[in-house]
């Protein structure tokens, strides 16, 4: 296996247990149908923490 392959092995599967840690967070913290102000914030935190900016409110939520 060369380098670039093991290290797109370990991106895959840091990213795998991102993804779960993300799911689990929100199953743990479950809100009302359109009342998910904190799942929101929440997502917001995440995608902001991966570089995503320009991220808008959606249904009056942030």
């Amino acid at each position: 296996m060369s380098n670039a392959e093991a290290g797109k092995e370990l991106m895959d599967a840091a990213l795998d247990r991102r993804m779960v840690e993300i799911r689990r967070h929100l199953h743990r913290n479950p809100e009302l149908s359109n009342e998910e102000s904190e799942t929101q914030a929440y997502l917001r935190e995440v995608l902001e923490e991966a570089g995503l900016s320009g991220i808008r409110p959606v249904a009056g939520f942030f």
